[in-house]
């Protein structure tokens, strides 16, 4: 026969359990979240860095072209020292590849999951971009070349003699 037990012990045990399952699931989610997030902002962070880095890089050159390419070894030189590892897509957005922009900087596509289960937020990977785009400014070459071109439209023949034109620094 079936005896029913009308004590109530070890109810709380049980109610404990239930509960604690629950609250420890959703800490593990906000500790992935957390992590999602530490990722995302280091990442931005050299991507930023790049960014810079390939912006003031100049070797001098006087087309754009010719410092383009050291700058672009020196801003991935930067962000591999920041993030370590290859599963970070790191790309220079030059000015020589992208017709018409007026912005260039550096982007970088990564994935992870969301979560740790299926249950919650799935084992999917999510794409993630971070993308740092500065105004670029003109290389000591370029800036050379246009003071030498406003000279020679002023009259001058050549661009030898010793000018000095006083503007935005270009």
């Amino acid at each position: 026969m079936n005896k029913i037990i009308k004590n109530k012990r070890g109810q709380s045990t049980i109610e404990f359990l239930c509960s604690f399952a629950f609250i420890i699931t959703i800490l593990f989610v906000y500790v992935k979240i957390a992590m999602n997030l530490t990722n995302g902002y280091v990442v931005h962070y050299a991507t930023y860095v790049a960014s810079r880095v390939f912006l003031t890089n100049d070797n001098f050159s006087k087309t754009a072209d010719g410092a383009d390419g050291n700058a672009e070894t020196q801003a991935k030189n930067v962000f591999g020292k920041i993030i370590k590892g290859g599963n970070v897509d790191f790309k220079i957005n030059k000015s020589s590849t992208v017709n018409n922009k007026v912005f260039v900087g550096a982007i970088a596509i990564f994935q992870q999951t969301f979560a740790f289960s299926d249950l919650i937020g799935g084992k999917n990977p999510i794409k993630f971009v971070s993308e740092s785009f500065l105004g670029r400014l003109p290389t000591h070459g370029e800036c050379g070349e246009r003071i030498c071109d406003a000279v020679k439209a002023a009259g001058a023949t050549d661009c030898t003699t010793n000018v000095t034109i006083t503007d935005d620094g270009c």
